[in-house]
């Protein structure tokens, strides 16, 4: 089999970036993706040259469903049709509600990083305290006071800002930075207790993803995450969960109800409403939300709570709530990680595949990452490499090497990967060391 040929693709892409900076409408500190597409259907992208791809990427998880997926846009029809509008907003709000362990109540909004400044806000008026406690790794939006930092014991409790941090941006308005967060290690309690020992009195916050999967698909370690909600309850810090990945992904809902620990505030977005509208939600208890009753905290959005995404979540939420799509994407999913991780050892190459299968990286490495540490910048070369491999002969994963499966995949996208898997490995195997030694890493350092 031969690697795709993308001369249309990159002309498309080349006459796009005329007007769209890199042809891309986001962008961090690694190589974008060249490849645009010209359509898609089910679990399938197609290129402007015509290529196939299987779509393990679905626009950063939020597309659960796949590509135009019948049964979404048949039950969303009908629930347009036969709910009232007067309902909707009760409706979906007890669905989500239901489903998100310890909320009481709900605010709307349409993107993640602008919910996750609401929610620490509330935190700060809530305990009259400043600085939120966040981790290394984890990814909480684009704004000035929470994009960046590094954790440092002799800044503490201010975070480390230099130009080597992939989240540190020119124009960035340092000062928010330092005087709003603390940049700690995830995965390391003693660090946390020893650290809120000392400056518990400052702390409104601490904010984390479950799993980390913007820092590699990190699982917490044994009992990690029950310690983080006794801490917090130990100096009255309010707990954030940041779900906006896990939520609706990994389950109905929250993984709060798998993990057994309840966040005082959780995000959700992405999956929440099937990836096509744009929806997140803050949930938290009475006692916190109540600020917004009595309007001291304001919590402001011309589109918060629009109609057509609140259709879109009650339709997720209903399709979802049989457990069947979770277990059918699950088992697919492993079984495509089975054949990387097989075909990678068969060519001597070191590869793992962690996390929550549905949100899991593969990496690079002779064992799986448990701290933001290791995911050094050799492995995130090599992971990066082997995805541009995989893209030229139609697997189409996320930058950093996650693998988000949707309810789009079958049996035939297992023979899609079987078929394909054989000769990416070759060729990973065949270039991956005089890579190293390139001028090419320059291009992946973040």
């Amino acid at each position: 089999m031969r690697r795709y040929n993308l001369k249309k693709t990159s002309e498309y892409a080349s006459a796009l970036s005329k007007y769209i900076p890199n042809a891309a409408h986001s962008n961090f500190k690694y190589k974008p993706s060249a490849i645009k597409f010209a359509s898609g259907s089910g679990s399938r992208l197609l290129d402007y040259d015509g290529n196939e791809y299987l779509d393990l990427s679905v626009r950063s998880g939020a597309m659960i469903f796949g590509i135009n997926n019948a049964e979404f846009n048949n039950r969303y029809d009908y629930i347009r049709s036969t709910v009232k509008k007067r309902d909707i907003e009760y409706l979906c709000s007890e669905a989500i509600l239901r489903n998100v362990p310890g909320a009481d109540m709900v605010r709307y909004g349409l993107s993640g990083t602008e919910t996750i400044q609401n929610a620490m806000r509330l935190a700060r008026a809530y305990t009259g305290r400043k600085r939120v406690v966040t981790f290394e790794g984890n990814y909480h939006g684009n704004h000035d006071n929470i994009l960046g930092g590094r954790y440092n014991p002799l800044t503490l409790p201010y975070p480390s800002i230099n130009a080597d941090d992939p989240h540190c941006s020119k124009g960035g308005m340092t000062n928010a930075l330092r005087d709003g967060i603390t940049v700690l290690k995830w995965n390391d309690i003693e660090l946390l207790e020893n650290f809120l020992y000392m400056y518990h009195d400052e702390i409104a916050a601490v904010i984390t993803e479950p799993i980390a999967v913007n820092a590699g698909s990190i699982m917490p370690g044994e009992g990690y995450l029950h310690a983080v909600r006794k801490l917090c309850d130990r100096y009255n810090i309010v707990l954030i969960f940041d779900e906006v990945i896990t939520g609706n992904r990994t389950q109905l809902g929250s993984i709060q109800k798998t993990m057994g620990v309840k966040a005082d505030l959780t995000v959700l977005g992405k999956a929440l409403s099937g990836g096509d509208l744009p929806v997140t939600a803050l949930l938290g208890s009475r006692d916190l939300m109540r600020l917004y009753e009595n309007h001291e905290v304001i919590y402001g959005g011309t589109y918060n709570g629009y109609e057509m995404g609140l259709y879109a979540v009650y339709t997720s939420m209903s399709i979802l709530s049989d457990g069947y799509y979770y277990d059918e994407m699950r088992s697919i999913a492993e079984y495509i990680h089975s054949l990387l991780k097989d075909s990678a050892n068969a060519y001597n190459t070191e590869l793992v595949i962690q996390g929550d299968s549905m949100c899991a990286s593969f990496h690079c490495s002779p064992h799986i990452l448990t701290s933001y540490e290791q995911y050094t910048n050799d492995i995130i070369f090599m992971d990066n490499l082997l995805r541009d491999i995989m893209i030229l002969y139609g697997i189409y994963c996320c930058r950093i090497s996650r693998m988000y499966p949707s309810c789009a995949l079958c049996e035939e996208d297992i023979a899609f990967v079987q078929n394909r898997v054989g000769y990416i490995m070759e060729d990973f195997s065949a270039v991956k060391e005089r890579a190293v030694s390139s001028s090419l890493k320059k291009s992946y350092k973040i």
